[in-house]
């Protein structure tokens, strides 16, 4: 086998080896976009059932400070410490931009004004 046979033996294997190496690259960098769009379509899955049982729990707050006329704080006391007055604030002003409903000044006002006794700002 002469010399020039040798050298392209050599780069035929070479390339034959870079050519596969490619390939696997490929084949990785597909099976990770896959994986990568599976995790970030059950975070956005998360996300939406996480903002959808918060509006109810803002609409069921809502009910119990406007519907019952209880304080921000007895509706604290009423569910048990499992969230603050700052989360419920949060809570109930998800739930006020999901319902595209006209805004009752009469209420805002009356509301305002149990915060303002309560000194709740949050």
């Amino acid at each position: 086998m002469g010399k020039q046979t040798v050298r392209q033996a050599a780069r035929l294997a070479a390339s034959q080896v870079q050519a596969k190496c490619r390939r696997e690259r490929v084949e990785r960098d597909r099976r990770l976009e896959r994986l990568a769009v599976e995790v970030l379509t059950a975070l956005g899955e998360r996300d939406a059932m996480i903002g959808v049982t918060e509006q109810r729990a803002g609409a069921a707050l809502h009910a119990m400070i406007i519907d019952e006329h209880l304080t921000v704080s007895e509706a604290v006391q009423w569910c048990a410490g499992a969230i603050s007055h700052r989360e419920a604030a949060r809570l109930r002003q998800l739930a006020g931009r999901a319902q595209d409903r006209p805004v009752n000044h009469s209420t805002l006002t009356a509301s305002a004004q149990r915060h303002d006794m309560e000194g709740d700002f949050h």
